[in-house]
């Protein structure tokens, strides 16, 4: 998705491959969903036979899951800046934006910080030019999702902000502490080879 292609850039275009040719894009085998709209496409991820097609703003969401796609949903407000805002997990598809944090579980999208935490205390901003770059991770030893407020921050403390974390288990909402996440700018989440969620700050590698 957000492609160029012949020098033209077509940020709204998806291009799919032919059947079991998983390497190969024939130049008309396109999708649009939503085009001409001022927006683009920042992060595509897979879920249940649903394509999920995230812009700035907005995610659309693309049934795939039989011969000919369609628009299954969308959803104004759940878009994403960056694809670090993003986790497939055991619980679905997980992320997070400035206006809060959203499951979807196989059959439909949840919010889970509605009515939980109030928008004056979210404090999550996302900002283009990786000005501020929101990361979440899952991790499945400790059924809890953890959010960082911003990967490219230097410091640890975000503005009085350590972050939060979701208890799946309990089903509750935790403000992590300042400090929580070592100081200096931090790669994407990802999980190691032990199921721990970890990040890389220069050379050195720092598991939740």
């Amino acid at each position: 998705g957000n492609i160029r292609q012949n020098g033209e850039k077509f940020g709204d275009r998806l291009l799919k491959t032919g059947a079991n040719q998983f390497d190969i894009y024939p130049e008309g085998n396109w999708i649009d969903v939503v085009i001409n709209d001022g927006d683009y496409i920042t992060a595509m991820v897979v879920y249940a036979d649903r394509i999920f097609q995230f812009k700035r703003r907005n995610l659309y969401l693309i049934n795939v899951a039989e011969d000919t796609e369609f628009l299954e949903g969308q959803y104004l407000n759940y878009g994403v800046m960056y694809p670090s805002q993003i986790c497939v997990c055991s619980y679905g598809v997980l992320w997070v934006n400035e206006t809060g944090c959203f499951r979807y579980d196989g059959e439909s999208v949840i919010d889970l910080t509605a009515d939980k935490i109030p928008q004056s205390e979210w404090a999550i901003t996302e900002t283009s030019g990786l000005g501020s770059v929101p990361g979440i991770t899952y991790s499945e030893k400790l059924r809890k999702l953890f959010i960082c407020p911003d990967l490219s921050d230097t410091s640890s403390g975000f503005d009085g902000t350590g972050g939060w974390s979701f208890d799946f288990v309990n089903e509750g909402w935790a403000k992590l502490s300042t400090g929580f996440f070592q100081a200096g700018k931090k790669s994407n989440f990802h999980i190691d080879f032990a199921g721990d969620a970890c990040y890389v700050i220069g050379s050195t590698i720092y598991k939740i």
